[in-house]
């Protein structure tokens, strides 16, 4: 049975604005849930670790900042985290890389089958010939700039994410 000492220079129910404040830990052939769980509930977080995460860690640490220590602990057993909402869920770099990947498959389809929209962008102090190329930059391969010399206007057609990145591109001072 391993055994678990933890000595923390932070309260017990710490959230991420203290995250940097420096804990001491020493475990010794601990289970990397265990070792998980105990970082969680000292900083007050929340954790998702799947079952197929496994192994054991050995650590010395003092007065190092939380953040660093569970970075460390993912390190040592080739593991990864990504912040989901209040929720950290830890997997292997390998699976987090293919949930990122199937992530952005996902928006790419969202993109080319969404609904096209228009809209009329008028400006007062850029001419609307220079600024198109800096907004067909941001645009979905399906999204189109026409500028309206008379009007000093750019009529911008995309998707609705894409058009209002478009659309506050051009608001920026």
């Amino acid at each position: 049975m391993s055994a678990l000492l933890l000595t923390l220079a932070l309260a017990a129910a710490c959230g991420p604005e203290c995250q940097a404040r420096p804990i001491t830990l020493n475990v010794k052939d601990a289970d990397v849930h265990d070792v998980l769980r105990l970082l969680a509930d000292t900083a007050g977080v929340n954790v998702v670790v799947p079952a197929e995460v496994q192994g054991r860690v050995t650590l010395s640490l003092r007065r190092v900042p939380w953040v660093t220590v569970l970075d460390t602990v993912l390190a040592a057993r080739g593991l990864g985290r990504t912040w989901v909402g209040e929720v950290i869920y830890v997997d292997t770099l390998e699976r987090l890389t293919e949930a990122d990947a199937a992530r952005l498959a996902r928006r790419d389809l969202a993109e080319a089958e969404g609904r096209l929209v228009t809209r009329v962008i008028r400006l007062s102090y850029a001419r609307a010939a220079e600024l198109a190329p800096v907004v067909r930059a941001v645009l979905s391969p399906r999204g189109t700039v026409v500028v309206d010399e008379r009007t000093n206007s750019l009529v911008v057609t995309d998707v609705a994410p894409a058009l209002e990145a478009a659309a506050a591109l051009v608001a920026r001072p």
